[in-house]
């Protein structure tokens, strides 16, 4: 909850003066929400299914709170499709597209669209071939790139270079059963283990595994801070650096040699 706090932080300190805001002073939050970069996330999640969710208000108000809270949110991940945050979203606008859809069936429509939405066979096409194209122009797939108008959001994570060595060899470094602390996006290779920690948080962690060139603290980044903590670590007469390549680092805490 604090960490949700946090990020709609320009509407109040805590969740009461949040609410407070929200009731009080809703011109703040739709200051926030209008933007170009919110306004394509709503776009994007409804395009795909042809704004059809729209004929069905009220079980696509279902994803209002969820959509609230990533169109107020700092996080800039949290409006964008490409993340989990909007999964909690896309449900609600499903099942809203397909009543939308049958409600729209009853309507009084255009001649052409009549055509089209009372032959299933054709409707269905349509639909599909609609979706697949959204899905090429707004998804994160690295083989969209060679398509016309297609996506080339994200493609260079669907790449394993030198970096993605320098982890690799970092994962493996740590055994199976012993504790660690890692950064976040670090930790999802070392999860499959008892006790796994998310950096900064050390506590009795026997290894910590960094990497520079991405600064993660918990699920925040910031440089500074950071380089100042792995440095702590590092004068630690306990903590011994095992590996270091392209900024990824390995510490293991040592015991202390007796006198």
């Amino acid at each position: 909850m604090a960490d949700l706090i946090e990020r709609a932080g320009e509407l109040g300190s805590d969740a009461g003066g949040v609410i407070r805001t929200l009731v009080t002073e809703p011109w703040r939050a739709a200051d926030i929400i209008a933007t170009e970069g919110r306004g394509r996330y709503v776009l994007a999640l409804l395009v795909p299914l042809a704004f059809l969710s729209l004929f069905a208000p009220l079980l696509a108000a279902g994803a209002l709170p969820e959509l609230l809270l990533n169109l107020l949110s700092s996080r800039t991940a949290q409006h964008e499709i490409t993340y989990h945050y909007a999964s909690v979203v896309v449900p609600f606008l499903v099942a809203a597209a397909i009543l939308g859809l049958s409600r729209l069936r009853r309507l009084n429509r255009p001649r052409a669209l009549t055509e089209v939405t009372d032959r299933p066979a054709l409707l269905a096409t349509l639909l599909v071939v609609w979706m697949v194209v959204a899905g090429i122009h707004l998804g994160p797939l690295p083989f969209w790139r060679h398509v016309p108008q297609g996506s080339d959001l994200r493609t260079g994570e669907y790449t394993a270079g030198a970096h993605a060595a320098a982890l690799s060899k970092a994962v493996a470094l740590v055994p199976d059963d012993a504790v660690v602390s890692a950064g976040n996006r670090i930790g999802g290779h070392l999860s499959a283990r008892r006790r796994i920690l998310t950096f900064p948080v050390v506590a009795d962690a026997e290894y910590v595994l960094v990497d520079r060139t991405r600064p993660d603290l918990a699920d925040t980044i910031g440089q500074v801070e950071h380089e100042r903590l792995v440095r702590a670590i590092l004068a630690r007469p306990n903590m011994r650096l095992i590996y270091e390549r392209d900024g990824v680092l390995v510490i293991h805490r040592v015991t202390p040699a007796r006198s």
